[in-house]
């Protein structure tokens, strides 16, 4: 394995570490190892407890190399949207190639956007282009919009009106200090809603998501357009609630209630035939459980979660230009795509990546991340830090717009562009 080139990705989730080892050969993706630590220091993807998470990062590190013989140096890291702003920017460059705008020309004005301060304490982590702009001839003085990337056209310029995603310099900085105790660099970051969206990107039916991750105590929701993030919103309420109302109303204990939602859980409770399913004595003297009574139960509060979320999205989302995307391990429930479908009355597909075999909605964002990191493969014992291809260049001319307010949803452009940002972005 001494050859290989492997990816090593890593996310702090709601209560727990998760980390996924992969190798990519040309276009395919191998997946060697995962683990998913439980962890106290964790709690709704908070910090609240260092010490908690170095001990179970330290196993992590030990597991691996025992396992795999790696030592984990490299990481690309997973990024929450919890206190992401989107703001706006625009920036412009001279093409380079006989006055004709190629890819390297679009990558070139958006590394000076992602190189500019946001100001406000804030750090850029992505940068989108939404609109672009270039100057066709014979009339050089008249800029032509373009919603693509005009790739090929004459212009001796091109400029770029970009959504910039940025977080708290703070929130990065802590993640970076936390991890380099145990002796790991984060190489590059990616939002999760992003790496999760990469999951099923190609498998769309539509260009515009709503993307729903029902996760352990909380959804997170995600709005794309034209496969572009415009904007993120959380529900205060996940799948644990949904356990504990099961059992709760049937006298269970939380372990029993878990299983039982796992093994039998159905989104549709008219879809049931109200068959038996624990017949164990409980304290109420009522031995009989059917699987209706805990599809209604679940049925009940996927209705909440759905409301709270069609609260929020109602004033971005028109509904019938959108497909809904269901991800994370809460939404493995029997009918989930016919739930959803039903209560917006729209399209709606559940996508959980088969990670070694297994069908585990806890790795989507993991497993996007392994897809996104075509350029952050690194040499077993040959760790190295990427270098920019920019970085060397300089530019006197550059002319940059930021609008600190965040950014109110529009129908804008589409895009392809979702880099990610080395680790020397956030020092």
């Amino acid at each position: 394995m001494s050859n290989k080139r492997i990816v090593i990705a890593l996310e702090f989730g709601e209560n727990n570490i998760k980390l996924i080892i992969g190798e990519r050969n040309e276009d395919k993706l191998f997946v060697y190892q995962s683990f998913i630590e439980p962890t106290n220091g964790l709690v709704n993807g908070k910090i609240v407890d260092e010490d908690s998470i170095l001990n179970s990062m330290n196993k992590i590190i030990r597991e691996t190399n025992r396992k795999l013989g790696i030592t984990i140096n490299n990481v690309v890291f997973a990024l929450p949207s919890d206190e992401l702003k989107i703001l706006q920017m625009q920036e412009s460059s001279k093409t380079s190639n006989e006055y004709t705008v190629t890819d390297l020309d679009i990558e070139r004005v958006r590394e000076r956007c992602r190189r500019k301060n946001p100001g406000n304490g804030l750090s850029i982590v992505e940068v989108i282009p939404t609109e672009y702009f270039v100057a066709e001839p014979p009339r050089y003085d008249e800029l032509t919009k373009y919603g693509e990337p005009p790739l090929g056209v004459k212009s001796d310029i091109i400029k770029l009106t970009c959504s910039v995603l940025t977080l708290p310099s703070e929130t990065l900085t802590s993640y970076r200090s936390l991890l380099s105790k145990v002796g790991i660099n984060i190489k590059s970051y990616y939002l999760k809603d992003i790496a999760s969206f990469e999951t099923y990107k190609g498998k769309l039916n539509k260009e515009n998501v709503l993307q729903i991750n029902i996760g352990s105590s909380s959804t997170s929701c995600s709005i794309f357009f034209r496969k572009r993030l415009c904007n993120t919103f959380k529900i205060a309420i996940g799948s644990d609630d949904i356990t504990k109302d099961i059992a709760n109303n049937l006298a269970l204990s939380y372990q029993d209630a878990e299983t039982l939602k796992i093994k039998f859980g159905n989104a549709l409770a008219s879809s049931c035939d109200d068959s038996i399913v624990y017949n164990k004595k409980k304290k109420d003297g009522n031995p009989l459980i059917t699987d209706l009574m805990i599809s209604r139960i679940i049925e009940n509060k996927l209705d909440l979660i759905f409301t709270k979320i069609k609260e929020q999205a109602d004033a971005f989302v028109s509904y019938g230009d959108y497909q809904i995307s269901i991800i994370g391990r809460g939404a493995d429930f029997k009918n989930i795509e016919l739930k959803t479908s039903a209560y917006f009355n729209v399209l709606a597909k559940q996508y959980i990546p088969e990670v070694l075999g297994i069908r585990n909605g806890s790795l989507t964002s993991l497993y996007g991340l392994l897809e996104l990191s075509k350029d952050d493969s690194m040499e077993i014992d040959a760790y190295s830090t990427r270098e920019n291809d920019f970085s060397k260049s300089k530019d006197d001319n550059l002319n940059v717009d930021i609008k600190l307010d965040e950014i109110k949803y529009e129908k804008k452009s589409s895009t392809k562009y979702f880099g990610a940002f080395s680790d020397e972005d956030f020092k």
